[in-house]
């Protein structure tokens, strides 16, 4: 007999273009089982069903991305009532030099508000990007509220940059900081601080050739009042260069 997986899950996804009003709607589903997690909230069985809507737009000059997600479904024996919303603004400057681009993005993610009642308000992406938040991958999209503004520009024909700052602050501050896998790593505590921290980019990329590229990204995270209040919660940078082969 084969043995239950850890995980399992399934979905559903559709795609409508509406060429009149320059935009596409889409709407998805998903399932989710997953046999064993730890929330603040508590450690159990997730069993959690997904609904979503997005709205978005990309021409070579603005962009624009909208979504709302609701969550519900079982903790063990608790219920799950969580919900996520996620935004993106961009525009290209192509007349000018440089052709800069600014953009702004970010979302809120719901926590949960009461470890000590029988619902969990946390959301959970279920299988996010891995540099979602940054390259260094400190956290996971859980329990944040975040803003995000990014300025980009056309240094040369092959070269160009991308500086963003990150500010992020904890949605709620009776549940904690997750990593990227949803791993717990910060506990509530008696902290009542909710800024968690700001994170700066400032990434640099290079094309040698039609199938070559290269960058390098430097970042460094300043810690924030709930961090400090948590241990371990230092400063750190983070450097990483790439080479990256297109076949």
């Amino acid at each position: 007999m084969n043995p239950i997986p850890l995980r399992s899950s399934g979905g559903l996804y559709l795609n409508r273009a509406l060429p009149s009003f320059h935009t596409n709607v889409d709407l998805y589903y998903l399932g989710y089982d997953h046999k064993s997690v730890r929330y603040a909230q508590g450690t159990g069985r997730e069993q959690r069903e997904t609904i979503g809507a997005r709205v978005w737009s990309h021409t070579p000059t603005w962009d624009y991305d909208f979504e709302y997600t609701a969550q519900f479904g079982r903790l063990n024996t608790g219920n799950i009532s969580a919900w996520g919303t996620g935004y993106h603004l961009g525009y290209t400057f192509n007349q000018v030099r440089f052709a800069p681009r600014p953009e702004l993005d970010g979302g809120v993610l719901s926590a949960d508000h009461n470890t000590h009642d029988n619902k969990l308000g946390t959301f959970n992406p279920l299988f996010p990007n891995g540099n979602f938040l940054s390259e260094s991958i400190l956290l996971g999209p859980f329990n944040l509220i975040i803003v995000r503004p990014t300025f980009k520009i056309a240094l040369t024909r092959k070269t160009s940059a991308n500086t963003n700052v990150e500010l992020l602050w904890r949605q709620a501050t009776e549940d904690g900081v997750y990593n990227i896998a949803g791993i717990l790593t910060h506990v509530p505590g008696n902290s009542t601080g909710r800024f968690i921290g700001t994170q700066i980019q400032q990434e640099i990329d290079y094309a040698f050739s039609r199938h070559l590229s290269g960058s390098i990204v430097y970042e460094h995270f300043f810690t924030g009042e709930f961090l400090k209040q948590s241990p371990p919660g230092h400063s750190l940078n983070f450097i990483s260069p790439q080479l990256i082969y297109n076949f």
